[in-house]
């Protein structure tokens, strides 16, 4: 029986909705196996950065077809359903496609800017969701654009401040002479007490990256919600702040960012900063003027029981307290270590820009989570041994050693500890109380301090003070604190930025691997850590050759500025894209389309950055490290290894085939992928346009040289270059398994036809400023819509039935024939492959059988 299919119509861009849709879920299915009606995002989440890659292509090669001035938006839509699985009920979201958004947006339209939800929150409705929802970390998709400004960093400091008092009491016992032991018959107990403070600064940046300002007056809208807990081990339940805050800004025009020549200096006044206007540190307990922060502090109670009432009412430690509560006696005995507390940190961001000049249209759009951290504070706060205010180890008994070392510090028995910052700094001195000291005048110096507090610890509660008063100091208090405190802040800085400004949809868009922060810091000073403040060029920032081992404070991921291996040549700025328009649908366009990773267009060229080698040494005794999916994952910020090399450059090399063939009309008259005749290759490559750089290496390493120069050549079939070119894929097609290419995709791995082409100067310096992407992917371009692949067959047999696979075009059907002797052969079915490939089955017969097939149509 014959089963007939027909060949799917080319996909048309008439429609924006149908188009994206359809070409996304093509895209999905032949690179990922994923089905774009039905990816789960709750309770397990399958949207990574390789599936949004896909949707980021299919966008920006609409609007390449395109003459609008804005970008075309793809809202995502949601299913939530409650399905049986296991015998369980199950709650489950699925995405299941894409809205365009109809612009200029309507006042009365759908709520598009609906406040972003949680995936996880019940309030999302049952059943397809429309355009009702947002869902955090679910972007839009929205298509690239030159010359539009974009969300660009975030940037956020969690601080945690924390000091430890003590209070030493005594009892009412008289005196003793100076020659009696100590406690000289008193009763001496030492309580302890914790002032905990968290600090969170946050700030947001926008910027015009391109050198020509934005004359439209936009809408710049941020809100920020976050999530701050104080967690511990002690029983007490934990500490919880939650803040929502918002900006919406109009500028009537936005500066340009700096001239084409100096991508390294741009105007300040290109940056936008809704929320925040530069990243100082400020004091623990106040508020940073012109930032925006939220501050909480509290008392720490700790003990195994005992209560204190205060006007705020009675509290049984322990427990938190807020500052206000600040009780004259400590409510706990001893001074037992310190709880295991945490800090945990949830931050998401709803930020974008419309413009306003006709009708309302969106530039850019986010909505950001994963965004989070979480600090163990007691191994940031502590010191690694025995000589530190925050030593753990124990001195004596369960007294820690860094609760002696403030007693030793207090009453004059140690010296200042000068290289503890956190204490050393300031005048006067930070961490020594300052309240006059009786019996020395005015003097609150911590040798007064000192000397009061060893009075209190005398038999005759007397000490000698060497001061300006001189002379003796008497303390008759029953009760006294340590007049030392110790302090220490704990700053975590949570970076997030735009390396590349097309491209920060997603938290891993923004994540630097190389500068997230949980360190210590002194209270004096900002923060440590690589990147600057906002409202500057970002230090990720790293387009074509920007920036170099002479980059101040810059560790450069590969140390080669000028890696064409993943990111595109001589593209130093955003000013240097060059984007199609008004295109019709073919591939001959395909190489200039970003594709949605850092600085680089879909990849035709033949270096696979997954192959990068570093060599340590030399000689028999170099090291050979694989480094080039690490330095990917730095350059992409996708942590899942297999994920990131889902979305490598080298994966181009397929979708690009199979989008030639998916706006391919004529499929049957297109040249074999393994036509094994060089000289077929060589007549194929006749009359194709390349190009070669022309200025010599001399000019070009000068420091007067600025723009490539390159001479168009005509290829000739009998030329060198194109003999050198087909024998390059013919050898290369002869090592492949079983000797032949199964995707056209397959030849773009040969150096000769981009990378080493025969045409070019590949001279380092060259490289490094002279050879532009388009001069090295001339020759694949044009051979992209000529080539197809052929159907390739394998056959098993299980149950009696021969089960036969034949690989093919999606958009085109196949009749496959069966012969016993390669002269009779009878069509069995016509079919149109799925994902690349169709299944047969036919009954097995005592004969031998023989299968084929040839293109339909």
């Amino acid at each position: 029986m014959t089963k007939k299919a027909f060949a799917i119509p080319p996909v048309s861009t008439a429609d924006p909705n149908v188009f994206f849709n359809t070409v996304a879920a093509r895209l999905l299915s032949s690179e990922l196996n994923m089905d774009l009606s039905a990816i789960p995002i709750y309770p397990t989440n399958q949207y990574t950065p390789a599936v949004h890659r896909l949707l980021q292509v299919t966008a920006n090669i609409y609007d390449c077809t395109t003459t609008n001035y804005y970008p075309s938006v793809f809202r995502p839509l949601f299913w939530k359903t409650n399905e049986l699985i296991g015998g369980v009920y199950q709650t489950n979201i699925y995405l299941t496609g894409y809205q365009y958004v109809q612009e200029p947006l309507s006042v009365t339209g759908p709520p598009i800017f609906n406040p972003p939800t949680e995936m996880g929150d019940p309030g999302i409705p049952f059943g397809l969701s429309g355009m009702s929802n947002n869902i955090y970390g679910m972007p839009w998709v929205i298509g690239v654009k030159k010359g539009l400004p974009n969300f660009n960093a975030l940037e956020m400091e969690n601080c945690f401040f924390i000091e430890r008092e003590l209070q030493f009491t005594r009892n009412g016992a008289d005196p003793q002479p100076s020659g009696s032991p100590f406690p000289y018959g008193r009763t001496y107990t030492t309580n302890q007490m914790y002032i905990m403070g968290i600090s969170n600064l946050l700030g947001v940046e926008f910027w015009n990256s391109y050198s020509n300002a934005y004359t439209n007056p936009v809408v710049v809208v941020a809100q920020d919600m976050l999530s701050c807990v104080l967690t511990n081990d002690a029983g007490m339940l934990p500490i919880i702040n939650n803040y929502t805050i918002s900006s919406n800004i109009l500028l009537t025009a936005w500066l340009g960012s700096s001239s084409p020549f100096s991508p390294s200096q741009p105007s300040p006044l290109s940056f936008v900063l809704p929320l925040g206007t530069n990243m100082f540190l400020p004091e623990p307990l106040n508020t940073q003027s012109g930032f925006i922060s939220t501050n909480n502090t509290y008392l720490y109670y700790y003990g195994t029981g005992g209560s204190v009432t205060t006007s705020g009412g009675t509290f049984t430690g322990p427990t938190f307290l807020p500052i206000s509560f600040n009780p004259p006696n400590y409510p706990d005995k001893g001074t037992a270590p310190l709880p295991n507390f945490g800090m945990a940190i949830t931050n998401r961001l709803v930020a974008y820009i419309l413009d306003t000049q006709n009708g309302t249209h969106i530039l850019d759009y986010v909505q950001l989570d994963g965004m989070n951290s979480s600090v163990n504070l007691n191994q940031a706060i502590a010191d690694p041994d025995s000589s530190g205010l925050w030593s753990t180890n124990y001195y004596a008994g369960n007294i820690p050693y860094g609760v002696y070392e403030q007693y030793l510090i207090s009453i004059g028995g140690t010296s200042f500890p000068i290289v503890d910052s956190d204490e050393g700094a300031g005048t006067p001195a930070q961490g020594w109380t300052t309240t006059p000291v009786p019996g020395a005048g005015a003097d609150t110096s911590p040798a007064a301090q000192q000397a009061y507090f060893r009075a209190f610890f005398s038999a005759n509660d007397e000490a000698l003070y060497q001061g300006a008063g001189g002379g003796l100091i008497t303390n008759l208090q029953l009760s006294i604190q340590a007049p030392f405190t110790p302090m220490r802040l704990v700053v975590q800085r949570m970076v997030y930025q735009a390396n590349d400004p097309l491209v920060h949809y997603l938290a891993s868009d923004l994540f630097d691997l190389r500068d997230s922060t949980n360190s210590r810091a002194s209270m004096s000073q900002p923060p440590p850590g690589l990147n600057p403040p906002l409202g500057i060029l970002n230090d990720r920032y790293a387009p074509w050759g920007a920036r170099g081992s002479s980059w101040p404070g810059t560790v450069e991921y590969d140390q080669n500025s000028s890696n064409l291996s993943y990111k595109d040549p001589l593209a130093s700025n955003s000013d240097s894209w060059n984007f199609p328009t008004n295109e019709i649908l073919n591939a001959s366009w395909l190489g200039q389309v970003h594709r949605g990773t850092p600085w680089q267009t879909i990849f035709l060229k033949s270096t696979n950055i997954l192959d990068l080698e570093l060599v340590l040494g030399g000689g028999s005794g170099a090291q050979i490290f694989a480094t080039g999916l690490s330095t990917w994952q730095l350059w992409t910020g996708d942590l899942d290894a297999e994920d990131a090399s889902n979305m490598a450059p080298v994966q181009d090399w397929q979708m690009a085939s199979y989008l030639a063939s998916l706006f391919e009309t004529n499929y049957a008259s297109l040249f074999s992928v393994n036509d094994n005749n060089p000289s077929d290759w060589e007549n194929l490559m006749n009359g194709m346009t390349t190009l070669s750089n022309d200025v010599n290496n001399v000019i070009v390493q000068s420091g007067f040289f600025r723009t490539p120069q390159f001479a168009t050549f005509i290829v000739s079939s009998n030329s060198p270059q194109a003999i050198v070119m087909a024998s390059a894929i013919e050898s290369t097609r002869a090592v492949q398994p079983m000797g032949f290419f199964t995707n056209v995709g397959d030849i773009f791995a040969i150096p000769q036809l981009s990378d080493a082409s025969p045409y070019l100067n590949t001279n380092i310096s060259q490289v490094q400023k002279a050879i532009s992407d388009e001069a090295y992917e001339a020759i694949p371009v044009q051979l992209l819509p000529l080539l197809r692949a052929d159907s390739i067959g394998s056959v098993t047999s299980a149950n009696g039935q021969s089960i036969i696979q034949f690989t093919g075009d999606d958009n085109h059907a196949y009749a496959v024939q069966v012969s016993c002797d390669l002269l009779h052969w009878t069509t069995i079915s016509t079919n149109c492959p799925v994902n690349g490939a169709f299944t047969i089955t036919n009954t097995v017969t005592s004969r031998p059988q023989l299968y084929r097939t040839f293109l339909v149509q």
